[in-house]
């Protein structure tokens, strides 16, 4: 179902394209579920006791509100990262749903706006964040993202953790708080693993180096382009310090996933990065995937 949603849309997932990709029998998916719904509702609640563990664990830890709500929400936009698909299906795909699916994602984001309303606990003495300040925060933030999801963006939502929690903390904690939140610096994205498939197991374990977004991104910068330059794979891929990206070819290249030519042959000076066999093998079985999920 999952898969179904997530390259079809849920209005244009049959029952027929549910088995066919599960490969199971019809009779066999209505043994299980009455219709298509009620499948949809069921990877929707399997997929919220997926993130409910780390994200609802990290927000009882001990501590202040505000870093509660810190910890929980990068886990949350982690969990995102990870599983782009059930990401586009929560929080996409779920507004298509029928009533019994809208009615459970109204829930789930009254829960949330339960737990950030705990902030008006913490509003500083004489002030009164407004009762609906919470559903607003909640919903503003289920927008945007919304919005990264819809636009196919390749950087990780993990990224959004200070613009975002600057405005959580703005109706109880005031603009200095809000200011100071919008400061930090966000999670690095190597941080971030991409999403692991089956297939890529035996690709992994012959690549010396962990595999993150941004890794990815800088693969299929090199694949689109043979020849590139640092500038140009530095530009495609996002990456804004000259050293640092120096630094992460030269990893690739150590890994034997990227290879550096001669670009003075296309009539350049500096290098000319290409993907070696091994190095196209994972973009294929590892960036491909990712990509496709994440709609880039």
């Amino acid at each position: 179902m999952a898969e179904v949603v997530c390259s079809d849309g849920f209005a244009c997932t049959t029952v027929e394209k549910v088995i066919r990709r599960a490969r199971v029998s019809r009779r066999t998916f209505y043994e299980l579920f009455p219709d298509r719904h009620a499948c949809f509702r069921a990877v929707f609640e399997e997929t919220l006791d997926a993130a409910a563990g780390t994200v609802c664990g990290s927000y009882r830890e001990g501590g202040r509100w505000v870093d509660r709500m810190r910890g929980a929400l990068l886990q949350l936009l982690l969990f995102l990262d990870r599983e782009p698909g059930l990401a586009r299906l929560c929080v996409m795909e779920s507004l298509g749903g029928d009533a019994a699916m809208l009615a459970r994602r109204a829930e789930v984001l009254r829960a949330l706006a339960d737990a950030v309303d705990d902030g008006r606990r913490s509003a500083p003495r004489g002030a009164s964040p407004s009762p609906l300040a919470a559903g607003g925060v909640v919903g503003a933030v289920a927008s945007i993202i919304y919005g990264r999801l819809q636009a196919g963006a390749v950087e990780p939502l993990a990224e959004l953790l200070p613009p975002l929690m600057s405005l959580v903390v703005l109706p109880f904690l005031g603009p200095a708080a809000a200011s100071r939140e919008l400061s930090r610096a966000a999670p690095d994205v190597d941080e971030v693993p991409p999403r692991e498939h089956p297939a890529t197991g035996d690709v992994l374990e012959r690549v010396d180096m962990r595999i993150t977004y941004r890794t990815l991104r800088v693969l299929e910068a090199v694949a689109a382009r043979p020849a590139i330059t640092n500038g140009e794979v530095a530009q495609a891929a996002g990456i804004r310090d000259a050293g640092q990206m120096s630094k992460m070819l030269t990893r690739l290249r150590s890994a034997g996933l990227l290879s550096n030519g001669d670009s003075r042959r296309a009539g350049r000076a500096g290098n000319a990065w290409r993907l070696t066999e091994k190095g196209e093998e994972l973009r294929l079985a590892v960036g491909g995937a990712a990509a496709g999920e994440t709609g880039a």
